[in-house]
């Protein structure tokens, strides 16, 4: 993984951009220290991760998942250069299809992470939050892409009706 700092959440890192290496996701503290910067990047920038992948033809026919299990605060997920996804949930696990951004090949991923300063997303961690945890920034947990067969619901029939005049009985099709 390479990361970048941007000044603002509003743009994407430019091409001029200068990325460093890192790990993700990172040992406790490590992208925490990457969020020290001038004041306008720690409390209105972005820390910008960006790793490549490659997809065989085989699975860029089917459908593709990021899960992610946690990144603190907000992230934005961003895929050959198209924004798929934000999450503001901050430090509950999420899940994201990539769509039609992905291709066969080789794919950049990035995600845009701001931290818990300038107003962020605080307010989803949790309660009784230890008091060092909170300085913990970036991608703290795995995360991976998982491929998976195209599926498509049509249409779901849901038919209920007392049995006997006290047991609900209920039928469930899925097309």
């Amino acid at each position: 993984w390479d990361y970048t700092l941007v000044a603002t959440t509003d743009s994407l890192p430019g091409i001029d951009a200068t990325w460093r290496c890192t790990t993700v996701p990172f040992r406790p503290d490590q992208h925490d220290k990457l969020f020290i910067g001038p004041p306008d990047v720690r409390v209105a920038g972005r820390l910008w991760l960006r790793t490549h992948f490659t997809l065989s033809l085989e699975a860029a026919t089917q459908a593709v998942d990021l899960h992610c299990e946690r990144v603190n605060d907000r992230c934005l997920v961003v895929v050959n250069g198209q924004r798929v996804a934000e999450n503001s949930e901050g430090w509950s696990p999420f899940s994201v299809p990539l769509g039609r951004a992905v291709r066969a090949g080789e794919n950049e991923l990035m995600l845009g992470v701001t931290g818990g300063d300038g107003g962020t997303a605080v307010s989803h961690r949790p309660i009784g939050l230890p008091w060092f945890y909170g300085g913990f920034k970036g991608v703290p947990l795995p995360l991976h892409l998982e491929t998976h067969a195209l599926l498509a619901i049509e249409e779901v029939a849901i038919e209920t009706h007392l049995l006997g005049g006290s047991r609900l009985v209920s039928r469930v099709t899925v097309r």
